[in-house]
Formats: C-alpha cells, sequence, structure tokens
C-alpha cells in the first residue's frame, strides 16, 4: 500500500511541475498567435483552442503517464526495467519497485497542492454535469416532434438551443417557431443539427473544466475565442447545408434583433455570441490559412516529434527521478 501511495504522491508531484510550465507556456504564447488563430477557418481553429484550453491539465497526465512507460512495458512483458541503473537509496518512480511516501517537508505540500488543483477541476466539470442534467431532466416531460427533429418547447421568448453531451437534443420554443418563416427555421435547424453532431456542448464544458489554471482574463479570452469558433463552424454547415451564407447571415441577424433570454452555460444557442462577428465572416469568409502542404507538415512535425520522444523515454524518466531525488534531499 505505501508503494502504492508513493507513486500516487510523486506522480501528483510530477503533474503540478508540468502543469505550471504548460499553463506559463500557455499564457504566454497565446496571445502572441492568437491573431494568426483568428485567420485559421473555424473548424481547425476550433481544435487548436480546445487543445489550448485543455493542454494545462492533458499535457501534464500525459507526461506522468509516459514517466512510468518502462515499468509498464516490463508488465506487459517487454523487459525494459530500469531500476538497476541507480545505486541504493535513489528515488524511483516504478510500479515494480515503488517509493515510500513522503509524509512531510516539500513533497507532501506539493502533493496536497496538486490534489487540491485537480480537484477544483472536477469539481466545475461535476457541476456543469449536474446543471446540464437538472435542465435535462426539467425538460424531458417535453416530446420530441420525431418528423421534425427538434422538442417544442411552450415557452413566449423566441429560444433556439441544442442540449446534451453524448446525446444532444435540439429545443425551439413556439415563440422563435412563430416569429421566423420555414427558410429561417431551416437555418436554425441545420446550425443547431451541426452542434449536436460535433457534440459541442460537451468540447465547451472540457474547455471550461480544464483551463481553470489560466488567468481569469486569459481564460475569458481563451473560451470567449473558442465559443466563436464553435459557432462560426456551425454558420459555415449551416450555409452549406441550406447553399447560401447570405440566408444565414439574415436569419441571424433576424434572431439578433428578436432578443433571447441568457442561457446557462451549458446550453448551447443560436443567437447572442458576438453575433456582429459572425454576421461580417458568413458575409466575408478568411481564406484557409492551414493548406494541404501544410496539414502534411504538421502532421510529420507531430510523427517525428512523438519518434524522437519514444526514442527518449529513459532519458526523460531518470531526469525527472534525479530532480526529484535531488528536491527531497
Amino acid at each position: 500500500m505505501n508503494g502504492v501511495l508513493g507513486n500516487l504522491q510523486f506522480s501528483l508531484m510530477v503533474w503540478l511541475g508540468l502543469a505550471l510550465v504548460v499553463k506559463a507556456a500557455g499564457a504566454a504564447l497565446l496571445p502572441i498567435l492568437l491573431e494568426r488563430y483568428r485567420r485559421i477557418t473555424p473548424g481547425p481553429r476550433g481544435l487548436w483552442l480546445l487543445a489550448w484550453a485543455v493542454a494545462p491539465v492533458l499535457l501534464p497526465a500525459l507526461g506522468v503517464l509516459l514517466l512510468f512507460a518502462p515499468s509498464l512495458l516490463t508488465l506487459l512483458g517487454v523487459p525494459v526495467d530500469h531500476c538497476h541503473v541507480h545505486g541504493g537509496g535513489h528515488l524511483h518512480l516504478c510500479l515494480l519497485h515503488p517509493p515510500e511516501p513522503v509524509r512531510d517537508g516539500l513533497p507532501l505540500v506539493f502533493s496536497l497542492a496538486a490534489l487540491g488543483v485537480l480537484s477544483l477541476h472536477g469539481v466545475h466539470f461535476a457541476r456543469m454535469a449536474s446543471l446540464t442534467l437538472k435542465m435535462a431532466s426539467m425538460l424531458g416531460a417535453n416530446k420530441e416532434d420525431t418528423g421534425k427533429g427538434y422538442t417544442e418547447l411552450n415557452l413566449a421568448d423566441p429560444l433556439a438551443f441544442c442540449l446534451g453531451w453524448l446525446r444532444p437534443r435540439i429545443f425551439m420554443s413556439c415563440g422563435m417557431l412563430r416569429r421566423l418563416n420555414s427558410s429561417e427555421l431551416g437555418v436554425v435547424m441545420a446550425h443547431e443539427q451541426s452542434h449536436a453532431r460535433r457534440r459541442d456542448a460537451l468540447r465547451l464544458a472540457l474547455a471550461s473544466s480544464l483551463s481553470l489554471m489560466y488567468g481569469r482574463k486569459l481564460r475569458a479570452l481563451l473560451l470567449s475565442e473558442l465559443a466563436l469558433a464553435v459557432e462560426q463552424a456551425c454558420d459555415e454547415a449551416a450555409a452549406t447545408a441550406c447553399g447560401d451564407s447570405l440566408s444565414v447571415a439574415e436569419t441571424l441577424l433576424r434572431v439578433e434583433r428578436l432578443g433571447t433570454a441568457t442561457l446557462p452555460e451549458s446550453v448551447i444557442s443560436f443567437g447572442g455570441n458576438r453575433s456582429a462577428e459572425r454576421i461580417v465572416y458568413l458575409l466575408e469568409p478568411a481564406a484557409p490559412v492551414l493548406s494541404t502542404p501544410l496539414r502534411v507538415a504538421a502532421v510529420v512535425l507531430a510523427a517525428v516529434f512523438l519518434l524522437i520522444l519514444a526514442s527518449n523515454l529513459d532519458s526523460y524518466h531518470h531526469g525527472i527521478e534525479s530532480l526529484l531525488h535531488h528536491l527531497i534531499g
């Protein structure tokens, strides 16, 4: 049991250290790169921004997993046990020869701090999940019109939104159905169907929950840019489905003039999210920045990076072990 606690404690320390490095790098680079991001078409831009949002949590988690790669491979039958490299008394991060936990000093402080940070992320995600489930339960009594693909709500406010993470449902209020013509409703449906296919509510929930380490202003900017990219991607999908960008822009302007109620963070509604910028983009779409050669180059560079990383796993492992060993004295 002590070995399990030891590995957990030092894993938390490594995670926190890597998270602080990734967060600092992300916070420094995002304002510089954001202007270039805005020139990328919405689909790829949204993926880049989502990756940026979740990086402070998930990249360090990957770093911790790679730390245990030698012992994991040994357990799977690939003999790469490395512990003989160290002399006696040196810290080992290993599933086969686990370390003893340290119950005082910096290791205890760092591991508890990491646990606290991870708990904040978990609580935020659980709160958003609870709110989504509560809203789904409240609206669950409304029967879906399977012939039209949406659930009608008996509300006077003009509302159209997508709710749910894994099996999203589209909701439209009577107020929206009465005030839009059939062509405009077709645009709204195509837009919301794109949200449902892409599971954008889940994307935004993950980004919101895993970006807490960024400062408040930078996080707000990152989430706002991601939400804009998501909406623009669905505007593009609606324009493709309806065959006309102008009709999507006109519908967006029409809904914006109607005014829509403020909805919770876990709900993605048709209007109200930087509509002016969305309309401008529909009328004057940016030229694609990520051409095919650049995509190929990005894939090749990623493959080379992973190859270099795989060939240096042992050095990475021993480097982290030595750093922790000197830290705990």
